[in-house]
């Protein structure tokens, strides 16, 4: 049964664990760890991001009774939608969720909903209730590098939608299998370099950022997979979801073979699936 453990303390936010922390394993840790070393760096990179309006405008036009938040990491969307919507915020990272704890913390006195926080994997989560939107920025997929980890989180999430409910998701997407160096770029205070190196198979690279403020500096990685355009619509199918809309940025442009991010609306499968259209 899922605990509820008051974890941060001077804040009016409790994380619920709904999935069992005896079961790890090295794929997990090593997200965890990931975080962990890039925390310092992780929340100024993302302040600069320019995707809250895009999560906003799709909160506001699917007027949601209930939102859950895939991979809320330290809290910058939720905080946003805290006033349009009760959210379920989820993620891996105790450690994260605290952050985000805080973050809501200082706003809860503007917002009109209370976000729940839950630590759990997202192939392993339950609720009680559904919902009508599901969404995951900054693609919290990239992390499952096995199709069938993909599934299984995917079949999840299609048990908690409600009728006529919406999945977004935000993903990684590289054209290419080639090696990927993104110069060093200041973002805030932080000069960011990126390193994507394909390795093995089923669209999977190793990312390595390099971050530096002043005498500080981290060099972490991680194991991506990025989502490959051919096998989304069987992908999605299996799992009882149809793919509605395909979109290259945020701004909702056309997706194109050369861009670097690929935005997926899906809902629940009708009896007879049809493929997505692609904007």
């Amino acid at each position: 049964m899922p605990r509820t453990i008051d974890a941060f303390r001077g804040t009016h936010f409790r994380v619920v664990f709904i999935m069992p922390f005896t079961m790890r394993n090295h794929a997990l840790e090593a997200v965890e760890s990931y975080y962990h070393k890039i925390l310092p760096f992780y929340e100024e990179e993302n302040e600069q991001r320019d995707d809250l309006e895009f999560w906003r405008d799709m909160v506001a036009r699917q007027k949601p009774q209930f939102v859950l938040e895939l991979g809320a990491g330290s809290g910058r969307v939720t905080a946003e939608l805290a006033d349009l919507a009760p959210v379920v915020a989820l993620d891996l990272s105790v450690e994260m969720l605290q952050r985000a704890s805080t973050r809501l913390a200082v706003r809860s006195t503007d917002a009109l909903f209370k976000p729940t926080l839950v630590a759990a994997d997202m192939r392993r989560f339950a609720f009680a209730r559904r919902f009508d939107l599901i969404l995951a920025p900054n693609d919290p997929f990239s992390h499952l590098t096995r199709n069938r980890e993909r599934q299984i989180a995917l079949r999840a999430i299609a048990r908690h939608m409600a009728p006529g409910g919406k999945l977004v998701i935000e993903g990684l997407y590289r054209s290419k299998r080639k090696r990927v160096e993104v110069p060093e770029h200041c973002i805030g205070t932080v000069s960011v370099r990126e390193l994507w190196v394909p390795i093995g198979r089923d669209h999977c690279w190793r990312a390595h950022y390099f971050y530096r403020r002043g005498e500080k500096h981290v060099d972490a990685q991680f194991v991506a997979r990025s989502w490959s355009l051919c096998d989304l619509n069987t992908l999605f199918t299996r799992c009882g979801l149809e793919l509605e809309e395909i979109w290259g940025d945020f701004d909702g442009r056309p997706f194109t073979p050369d861009a670097e991010r690929i935005i997926l609306m899906a809902r629940p499968s009708p009896s007879r699936p049809r493929r997505a259209r692609i904007a």
